[in-house]
């Protein structure tokens, strides 16, 4: 695979932010990207018009992508949008722009960012290279700049369900469904991509491939659930012998799939083999080595692409490895050998929130110099069945003071007589940031469970009328999105009550409570559902921390994404 060169010109006020004291954040960027990056110095020609400073990157186009997006998060730390121009080889001018500027236009609509490139060629010396100018959301500049130089597409965000933070930067996505760290150092866990179209390949009828694949590689081998649009992930969880005889059985049957497919016709290539090695915390030092050497030689052993996330998930570092099997498997055997040495802290394998689906709380009593999101506190009314508002409040009060705790949220339950209009019901207002009004409308869809029991779980909100069109989107399209992600029936009522409408959805409480997250961000963002990024209270200021009331160290938790420490260990 070719690699890539870029060059950035960052503005000259803001290059001290991406060299860091001492070099740190750029050996961080290094650490996490693996590609080359350096700022050479003034003398060397490293200026334009004497108001920017050269970055260069070079490495693959994950790597330069993902090293792209840390600069400029670094760069715009207070800043949620930017203008920044690129340099790029004039060979690679034709990939940028794509037939009849079909590539531009998708950057454009998949992570709404434009692109314009110059037509006037930059001569250095012998090199001809194009000028590109980038305007948009810092935190889709790493995959926008993925898809210019002809990388594929980042999956669809999920409020619940989503990314990382390194993945919104154009690395790795983020992990759901992770099952706490065992106390035995021997075993690991992995989550190996499978590409959508072939999940049946692999799982089988009723499962039951999957079970033998299990069987014989003598590991726990699973499936995670749909989440995204472009793959799954197989779960395998054992020895470093037994999971890497199970990803061999797995490359063999996707391979096969793939074979059948490309004769009936159709098909893509498989690519290289993804698989995201779980890296406990508390080894996660010994797999870096000393300013980034021990993971700078697995990667020219291997000849791998590694990346480590620096935020963690459920206990783990997520290390996302790329390359053919035998590389994967050869990085993941350095890598295995590193962390069983460390002994296993007990914090890990008590399992952070609830391991990976559903929502929960996690405890960072470690989170330090957090400051309060600056995004305007909206107001969600949420109606429950009468007879479950009961479990809500809790003996004395106690269910919404912890619901006011744990989330950082003002939550009533009002009168009957305050909302005739809906007599089986009672409203439930949530006054908040948008991250904590969905850990709330979450808690007291789990409140309402535990009395329903057996029953579907259902969410209804009532929003201004005014905003229906936000939630139904052009032709409905916002709608159906919402329906895709979740996986669940949502409707909007057409009749209003008191200038309201009501908006339902029901199913499997896990469900429901990745529809309501959405449906809250899209009435946050005026029906815009954000396919990059994280939800907006921690998305624009990334050392947010827990709103007014929260106890201290106590932050919403959900599977997929997290809170990160502080500005200084953000990245």
């Amino acid at each position: 695979m070719e690699k890539e060169n870029v060059r950035v010109l960052v503005p000259e006020d803001k290059i001290a932010r991406v060299i860091g004291k001492a070099g740190n954040s750029l050996k961080q960027i290094r650490e996490v990207s693996g590609a080359k990056v350096q700022v050479p110095p003034r003398e060397e020609g490293n200026t334009s018009d004497g108001n920017t400073r050269r970055v260069e990157l070079a490495g693959f186009v994950d790597e330069v992508a993902t090293s792209f997006g840390l600069v400029l998060s670094k760069a715009f730390l207070d800043e949620d949008t930017c203008s920044i121009t690129l340099l790029i080889p004039a060979e690679k001018a034709g990939i940028a722009v794509g037939k009849g500027g079909e590539n531009l236009r998708k950057v454009r609509q998949e992570t709404r960012v434009r692109v314009s490139l110059e037509r006037t060629p930059v001569v250095e010396g012998e090199t001809q290279l194009r000028s590109i100018t980038m305007d948009g959301d810092v935190s889709s500049m790493g995959p926008a700049l993925r898809l210019v130089l002809g990388g594929q597409s980042i999956p669809a965000y999920h409020p619940l369900l989503g990314f990382q933070n390194q993945a919104l930067l154009g690395g790795s996505p983020g992990l759901t469904q992770i099952r706490p760290a065992s106390e035995d150092p021997n075993e690991i866990q992995l989550h190996m991509t499978v590409p959508d179209r072939f999940a049946g390949a692999i799982l089988g009828k009723g499962g039951e491939k999957v079970k033998q694949t299990s069987s014989t590689a003598g590991c726990k081998v699973y499936m995670t659930t749909r989440e995204r649009q472009s793959e799954r992930r197989a779960v395998l969880i054992g020895t470093y012998e037994a999971t890497a005889t199970a990803q061999r059985l797995i490359r063999e049957q996707l391979e096969e799939a793939s074979a059948a497919e490309k004769q009936s016709g159709g098909g893509e290539d498989l690519g290289e083999v993804q698989v995201n090695f779980l890296v406990r915390r508390e080894a996660a030092g010994v797999v870096i080595g000393k300013q980034g050497a021990t993971m700078k030689s697995i990667r020219e052993q291997c000849s791998a692409r590694i990346s480590l996330n620096r935020d963690e998930v459920s206990g783990y570092r997520p290390c996302l490895i790329t390359g053919s099997l035998q590389s994967v498997l050869q990085a993941e055997q350095l890598i295995y050998d590193l962390v069983k040495t460390v002994e296993v802290d007990p914090a890990s394998s008590a399992g952070a929130g609830y391991g990976g689906y559903g929502g929960g709380y996690e405890d960072y009593s470690n989170v330090l110099g957090l400051k309060r999101g600056a995004e305007p506190e909206e107001i969600t009314k949420m109606l429950v069945p009468s007879v479950c508002a009961g479990a809500v409040i809790g003996k004395q009060g106690t269910g919404l003071k912890g619901i006011r705790e744990r989330c950082g949220v003002q939550v009533d339950v009002l009168q009957v007589a305050s909302a005739p209009q809906w007599p089986t019901d009672r409203v439930i207002t949530l006054k908040g940031h948008l991250a904590a009004r969905q850990a709330a409308a979450d808690a007291v869809l789990r409140s309402v469970a535990r009395v329903q029991d057996s029953e579907p779980a259902c969410f209804k909100v009532l929003i201004p009328s005014s905003q229906a069109g936000s939630v139904i989107g052009k032709q409905g399209a916002t709608l159906r999105s919402i329906r895709e992600q979740s996986g669940i029936n949502v409707q909007v009522e057409r009749d209003e009550a008191m200038g309201e409408r009501l908006v339902t959805a029901s199913g499997p409480l896990s469900q429901v409570s990745v529809a309501a997250a959405t449906i809250l961000q899209v009435l946050d963002s005026n029906g815009v559902l954000s396919n990059q990024g994280a939800p907006p209270a921690w998305r624009k200021d990334r050392s947010y921390q827990a709103p007014t009331g929260a106890p201290a160290g106590l932050v919403p938790h959900y599977a997929g994404y997290t809170v990160g420490q502080g500005q200084s260990q953000w990245y």
